[in-house]
């Protein structure tokens, strides 16, 4: 006991008279007399600590408030400020983690909404009076449990699908989802935005090239125009070409020629001499390519997601 008093007394030492008399105002210690008699009642009281006198000891400041502020500071930005940073990198991290599987499938999005209007309606719901009084103490504790529980997952929940609402790829497959109503193309370009979203530009060309297809033989059916069901887009590309010569149907059969180009890329140049994938930029062009195919042949109008 003795030494743990001198190794106190030896921190305390360290601390000129002033610090000293600052020390006992902080933690309500009678200030009179000597450096020594301030150190033996700092000595005595429990509440001054070896681990505080050290950090005090090094903490940059001339005065022990200032000691005391710079650590407030300090652990508020360490603490405080680096956990809340880190709560926003992972609500970040769970709204990509999120996004892709609310594309996979709308009806999750309905879903989630509605379970989250159920959850608002536990954080807010009261023990009937009837009820109360025959409850028990551990039935009380679970009670507020759930509650406690409903509303921190629901506020997280809640973040995450905000976040994930914003994402460029999520915005976008609901707007195909809203504008696009013929099914075929909307699943299509639906697909192409999970596959662009997860840098799959291959994939995504391919996907943009069935959505093509399906927009000219739309197109072709509002018009009158005969076609078969087993029409590839190399097939379809002809019927146009041959049908439409003004500057606006050449402006369009070039969009279209210039997806054909990319899904041949992937599909008919398969040797492996000859073997190539598709980049970034290329498949950002089949995304410009298919936004003007669809505004000049069937009047639909929507951003695609470009990163």
């Amino acid at each position: 006991m003795v030494r743990e008093l001198a190794r106190k007394s030896d921190l305390l030492k360290k601390f000129n008279f002033r610090q000293l008399q600052e020390l006992c105002d902080v933690f309500g210690i009678k200030k009179g007399g000597s450096k020594e008699d301030l150190v033996k009642r700092l000595e005595r009281k429990k509440s001054v600590s070896k681990t505080l006198l050290r950090v005090l000891l090094y903490t940059r400041g001339l005065t022990i408030r200032e000691k005391i502020r710079n650590i407030r500071e300090n652990f508020y930005k360490n603490f405080i400020e680096d956990r809340n940073q880190l709560m926003d990198d992972i609500k970040d991290i769970f709204s990509h983690l999120v996004c892709p599987g609310l594309c996979a499938n709308t009806g999750k999005v309905q879903t989630l909404r509605r379970k989250l209007d159920q959850l608002m309606e536990v954080k807010d719901e009261e023990i009937p009076k009837e009820v109360q009084k025959f409850i028990t103490y551990k039935q009380m504790k679970a009670y507020y449990a759930v509650k406690t529980e409903a509303k921190y997952l629901s506020n997280f929940s809640e973040e995450i699908l905000e976040n994930a609402y914003m994402e460029p790829s999520f915005s976008n497959f609901i707007e195909i989802e809203e504008k696009i109503k013929d099914e075929r193309i909307s699943h299509y370009l639906r697909e192409a935005t999970k596959c662009y979203a997860v840098k799959s530009y291959d994939a995504t060309v391919v996907m943009i090239a069935r959505a093509t297809e399906y927009a000219l033989k739309r197109f072709f059916m509002l018009k009158g125009i005969k076609y078969s069901n087993r029409d590839t887009l190399g097939k379809l590309i002809d019927i146009y070409e041959d049908r439409f010569q003004d500057e606006t149907s050449k402006r369009v059969l070039g969009k279209i020629m210039e997806v054909q180009n990319f899904d041949r890329i992937v599909g008919a140049h398969d040797k492996q001499t000859d073997r190539r994938y598709i980049s970034k930029d290329e498949a950002d062009h089949a995304w410009t390519a298919i936004q003007v195919i669809l505004k000049e042949l069937l009047g639909i109008k929507f951003e695609p997601y470009l990163e």
